[in-house]
């Protein structure tokens, strides 16, 4: 069910790339530069894949690629909060993709102690489901290159 809704909340693009903000008014910000113009989706989990689930824990966007799909998450300064949406997000969807190799970018626009995330269970349970190399944390702005 959450797959036939992935599709319908996709948007294809083939330009030059885009920028994802924080729609609640944060610093955060993800840069996708798309210097080959090969098609890419955007993926509007928050407003529109779980639109009348408002209460579930679930990432922004996801940007989907020929190989690729990115899970993007950006947040004030709550870095575990942060980390339970992209986790989350990616155990309901990852069958909707079987695939594609994942990856979780979190931006946030202040990070107080980076080195406390990395020792909470949902971070643990990232990295299982993913691999620490394809978890992304960082302040202020994010950039994928495609």
């Amino acid at each position: 069910m959450v797959c036939e809704k992935i599709e319908d909340c996709s948007q294809n693009f083939n330009d030059a790339g885009t920028s994802l903000v924080d729609k609640k008014g944060g610093d955060s910000k993800y840069v996708l530069r798309n210097n080959s113009r090969s098609n890419y989706e955007v993926i509007d989990f928050e407003n529109c894949v779980y639109k009348n689930r408002q209460n579930d824990t679930k990432c922004d966007f996801g940007i989907k690629t020929k190989n690729t799909i990115y899970y993007v998450e950006l947040k004030g300064c709550k870095v575990s909060k942060g980390i339970k949406q992209l986790l989350k997000t990616i155990v309901e969807t990852k069958a909707c993709f079987p695939e594609h190799h994942k990856k979780a970018r979190l931006v946030v626009s202040r990070f107080p102690r980076p080195d406390l995330v990395k020792k909470t269970k949902d971070y643990k349970d990232l990295v299982r489901q993913i691999g620490l190399q394809d978890i992304v944390i960082t302040q202020k702005v994010h950039t994928d290159i495609i």
